[in-house]
């Protein structure tokens, strides 16, 4: 049997390094690790917003990268989806790479991005690029409480060996 779990990859790309605590998971204007999609044909990103302080937000955008550095990266357009509602999916909306402001409480957040995407962005006018990170910028320094996580998809190789962070 195939089930979900050997075809998905976590990825730890959201540590201690990237929020001390996930009690203001936007300060700072965080972003994930670099992630490789050479093995795969996208990223889920999945930002589990809980309380808000007041009406802490934040504007997030997806970066193609052109190592794991990055040395050099550009936003992209995207695939977004919230859940706000118990389990009631929201409406599947195109993101363009000036990206989306999010920050209420208990909503989750769905990014769906495709490596094709990735690798067809501009990156320091290279293209093919393998590496792909997500960018927060807080907006309202009001401390939402959460978490954000990683997930690819479509694997070439299931389960995957080795890291795709480094």
């Amino acid at each position: 049997m195939n089930g979900i779990i050997e075809r998905i990859h976590p990825v730890h790309a959201g540590d201690s390094t990237f929020v001390a605590a996930n009690e203001d998971i936007f300060a700072g204007n965080p972003a994930t690790d670099v992630i490789n999609l050479k093995n795969a044909q996208g990223v889920l990103f999945v930002i589990a917003m809980n309380a808000n302080a007041g009406s802490g937000a934040a504007t997030i955008t997806i970066e193609a990268c052109d190592d794991v550095t990055p040395t050099n990266s550009t936003a992209i357009a995207f695939r977004y989806q919230l859940i706000s509602t118990v389990d009631i999916p929201g409406t599947l909306t195109a993101a363009t790479s000036a990206g989306v402001s999010v920050g209420t409480a208990n909503t989750i957040m769905l990014i769906e991005v495709d490596a094709a995407a990735v690798a067809s962005a501009a990156v320091n006018s290279t293209y093919n690029n393998e590496f792909v990170r997500l960018q927060a910028t807080e907006t309202q320094s009001d401390a939402i409480d959460g978490a954000i996580m990683a997930f690819l998809f479509g694997l070439r190789f299931s389960p995957l060996a080795a890291t795709q962070i480094s």
